[in-house]
């Protein structure tokens, strides 16, 4: 005889809760449970746990260093004023003002003055204080960040840039500035101050990504933004190519200082 004073008279086995589904009841009921305050709190747990990892990858893309900033920034500016003295001594006619190199009228510093001359002499002076301008901060970038490619590059590529120029102001001298070397000294003066731009602005990128990180760390809604742009690849942004930007301005440069050296030859041709 099989006894059914065991079962339970109104209820069958199909009717039996299921553990999965008590478990499913109550997280949705816990959800339910969770108010503003609550899920306040959790939003600043997960970004007080987030904010290392996004703090590192803002970090890593450039480096922290106060004097390399200065010695860069400094470079840029020098370079620049040297472009600004060359571009007076050019409109002003000062060009052949010394007509020896590298002795100036036979001495080191000339023994008579005028206008012309000491513009002459001033871009020769810029010439070697952005020389050793771009030196120093060259050797300070190889012993301090050598591992660093993104500052190592345009560190070698701005002295072998200077090292020509350098060569092209004197060639320019000599051959009593001859159209070709003079277009081409005013082209390689453009791509070192380009390169010493991009060597400071890489410098500055950590500074830039830190204040970016405390703007984006006040309020709640920032802080899911900026989890999402961390989880979330950067797919709908265009890549952008540097080489073939570099190609494309050292490309306009060059038809810019081949129609330049075209106009100056008809000029010569009408006269």
């Amino acid at each position: 005889m099989v006894s059914l004073s065991n079962h339970e008279p109104n209820r069958s086995s199909f009717d039996r809760p299921v553990p999965g589904k008590r478990l499913i009841l109550r997280q949705a009921q816990d959800e339910r449970r969770v108010e503003g305050p609550a899920l306040s709190k959790r939003l600043i747990l997960r970004q007080a746990q987030d904010e290392p990892r996004v703090e590192g990858l803002r970090t890593s893309e450039g480096i922290d260093d106060a004097t390399l900033r200065r010695l860069a920034t400094a470079t840029t500016a020098l370079i620049f004023l040297q472009i600004l003295i060359g571009a007076a001594m050019r409109h002003t006619g000062a060009g052949l003002a010394i007509p020896d190199f590298p002795w100036m009228f036979g001495h080191v510093v000339p023994d008579h003055w005028n206008g012309r001359i000491a513009v002459h002499f001033t871009h020769r002076a810029g010439a070697l204080i952005v020389t050793l301008g771009i030196g120093i901060l060259s050797a300070y970038v190889w012993s301090h960040h050598r591992g660093r490619r993104e500052l190592a590059q345009p560190a070698a590529l701005i002295v072998a840039l200077v090292v020509i120029q350098v060569t092209l102001g004197a060639l320019t001298v000599l051959t009593r500035r001859d159209i070709w070397i003079n277009s081409l000294h005013v082209v390689c003066g453009a791509l070192v101050l380009t390169t010493s731009l991009v060597l400071t602005l890489r410098s500055w990128r950590a500074r830039f990504a830190r204040a970016e990180v405390r703007l984006e760390a006040d309020t709640t809604d920032i802080t899911v933004r900026r989890k999402e742009r961390v989880k979330k690849p950067r797919t709908t942004r265009k890549t952008r190519n540097p080489q073939r930007e570099f190609l494309g301005f050292f490309r306009g440069l060059c038809e810019f200082c081949v129609q330049r050296v075209r106009l100056q030859a008809d000029r010569r041709g009408r006269a």
